[in-house]
């Protein structure tokens, strides 16, 4: 009897919660479920999704937090209000359109998706959603399962061999080519909202890139876009000339593209009767404004023009260049040349050669943000031309961007986000903000 005593009472002690011993403090028990949240963080409660049939209709915007966690995809900004997205959809592929093959990547839960879908069958012929958060595709595959036209792809919208797999499952067999120095694409179209994140901004940059290079959808012809962006890349994109922000995406984007606003700013003001998630008085600041919930966001299209001023194959050397004297942005050509390489400054001969046409010159006083598209065009010729220019090899850039990008900024970027959000104070020393 007292060896049974002894025992429960030594049970009830390391129960206890206190230490039985001052050489070895109480610890609670490490959550096995996962670390808890910051004291005064809230946890959006999380509804069960209804019936399959009772899908095929979305929620409430008003409701759109408790169905849909913000959590794991903080950064995806999605239309939620239907009558903001029949507007989009409505200029998007306006009256006159017919037999569209859309692909539409990160729809969210697809309030987008639905508005495209009721526009009238003409315009339409086939709708291809990719997107692989499971709430979302929760939402969309029962609208798949009432309308044929609706193809879903549970894959990544940042991958680019998702858009591999589309096209080798035949969803693209009836879309014909277009040659690039004729109109713009008669069906083929690519809708997309852009994640508020650094890999919203890659995922735009890269797709400028493809458009010279005639790759991804482009080998297709000129196939216009529609993009739902932040506020912030849109200025990135229309940085004016001698801009103080204007930078190697924006000539690139002026090189390659016609970009207007689709609906005007206005109409898309204040954010949270337009946009989910909606702004949180819960949510933490640590992410820098440019990133932060709630920025204004706009409806652009996108036309590649037909005359690029990027040749074929020349994209590297592009890159390269802009690269390098963005770095001195603000200097004049004349001096600023030099950081292309050892001995570029003999360039200026040949870009200032007073015997060429004037068409054919460069004002070499200009600074290097005040360049327009012609000038970099002739710069870039005249690089390409030099003998010694150093070589610029595409294979390890390309290898990063076809196979590395995903994975490498995916893992970064996640990085950064859990670091913000579970060590606030540290946000001052995370990288990009």
């Amino acid at each position: 009897m007292l060896r049974s005593t002894a025992s429960l009472f030594s049970r009830a002690t390391l129960r206890a919660p206190f230490s039985t011993s001052l050489l070895r403090p109480y610890r609670p028990r490490k959550n096995i479920f996962g670390p808890s949240l910051p004291p005064g963080r809230r946890i959006d409660p999380i509804i069960v999704a209804p019936d399959p049939e009772e899908r095929i209709v979305l929620p409430d915007p008003s409701s759109w937090r408790t169905f849909f966690s913000t959590i794991p995809v903080k950064d995806r900004i999605s239309v939620s209000n239907p009558k903001t997205a029949a507007k989009m959809a409505d200029a998007f592929v306006p009256a006159g359109s017919r037999d569209k093959v859309i692909i539409e990547a990160f729809p969210g839960p697809g309030a987008l998706t639905r508005a495209l879908l009721a526009l009238p069958k003409s315009r339409i012929r086939k709708l291809i959603v990719i997107d692989d958060h499971k709430p979302y595709l929760e939402y969309l595959q029962p609208l798949a399962d009432v309308d044929p036209r609706l193809v879903v792809i549970p894959k990544s919208g940042f991958a680019w061999d998702s858009y591999q797999f589309m096209e080798d499952s035949g969803e693209l067999s009836g879309v014909i080519q277009h040659p690039f120095s004729h109109d713009l694409h008669p069906h083929l179209q690519f809708i997309s909202h852009l994640p508020l994140s650094t890999m919203g901004e890659q995922f735009a940059a890269q797709i400028f890139r493809c458009i010279p290079e005639r790759e991804w959808l482009f080998k297709f012809g000129r196939v216009p876009l529609n993009l739902i962006l932040s506020e912030h890349l849109w200025t990135r994109l229309q940085n004016p000339l001698n801009s103080s922000t204007r930078c190697k995406l924006t000539v690139i984007a002026d090189a390659t593209s016609d970009i207007s606003p689709a609906i005007p700013l206005r109409e898309l003001l204040p954010y949270d009767e337009h946009f989910h998630p909606t702004v949180s008085k819960f949510a933490p600041m640590s992410s820098p404004e440019s990133r932060r919930i709630g920025m204004s966001f706009v409806a652009v299209d996108i036309k590649p023009l037909k005359d690029q001023a990027i040749e074929k194959g020349m994209i590297e050397k592009w890159d390269y260049c802009l690269r390098r004297l963005f770095v001195v942005r603000s200097k004049p050509l004349k001096s600023a040349i030099s950081h292309l390489a050892p001995g570029a400054a003999v360039l200026i001969k040949k870009l200032a050669n007073p015997d060429l046409p004037v068409s054919q010159q460069v004002d070499i006083k200009k600074s290097v943000r005040a360049l327009e598209i012609r000038d970099w065009a002739l710069l870039l010729k005249a690089f390409d031309e030099w003998p010694f220019a150093p070589q610029v090899s595409s294979s390890l850039i390309n290898f990063f961007i076809i196979f590395g990008f995903d994975f490498v900024t995916w893992s970064l970027t996640y990085w950064i986000e859990y670091r913000n959000l579970w060590f606030p104070s540290r946000s001052s020393r995370t990288i990009g903000g």
